[in-house]
């Protein structure tokens, strides 16, 4: 979907999404952190620590390099 700005799509959100964004437009190791969360929110309930696991895929941006995310 395309908006005409950040403030439409945040009052539209038609999905019902978490909508995140930073003044530079890029991913930051906060952003990295609420995307994390929000991941493990939403995984079944037969995934995750002690669980079915699950495989995360990242690269090496340093807005990943966060350690309380990946805890």
């Amino acid at each position: 979907m395309l908006f005409p700005s950040v403030e439409t799509m945040k009052k539209t959100n038609p999905l019902g999404c978490t909508i995140t964004t930073t003044s530079s437009g890029s991913m930051t190791q906060p952003t990295f952190f609420q995307f994390s969360e929000h991941f493990v929110k939403f995984l079944h309930s037969d995934q995750g620590y002690g669980k079915k696991p699950v495989i995360f895929f990242l690269d090496s941006h340093a807005s990943r390099w966060s350690i309380a995310a990946l805890r």
